[in-house]
């Protein structure tokens, strides 16, 4: 099962699958950085975390074979992630066929 906090390992996993998700919020927070130098506000910075919380719960529910495996793979490869493409690849068509109706 998919939590927050995510284990780095989580996150590069679905980092692919946050970048199709959690568009508006990122542009949200790089209008907001843009505004106010380093400091992220509150809004901006809870906005994506609610999105990434969703695709976890997206992930339990309709990819977790192939996500786990992808974990595990990052997890035996923390610094050889072009090992992972394969099974990332796997990953994210499942997130996508299955979650971004």
């Amino acid at each position: 099962m998919v939590s927050y906090p995510f284990k780095f390992a989580e996150m590069k996993a679905l980092s692919g699958v946050s970048q199709m998700e959690c568009v508006k919020e990122m542009q949200e927070m790089g209008k907001d950085r843009a505004q106010h130098s380093k400091i992220i506000n509150e809004k901006p910075r809870e906005q994506i975390i609610t999105c990434w919380k969703k695709i976890g719960e997206k992930t339990d529910e309709n990819c977790a074979d192939s996500f786990n495996d992808l974990i595990k793979c990052h997890e035996d490869n923390p610094r050889k992630s072009l090992r992972c493409n394969k099974l990332n690849s796997v990953f994210e068509e499942c997130y996508a066929k299955t979650s971004m109706k």
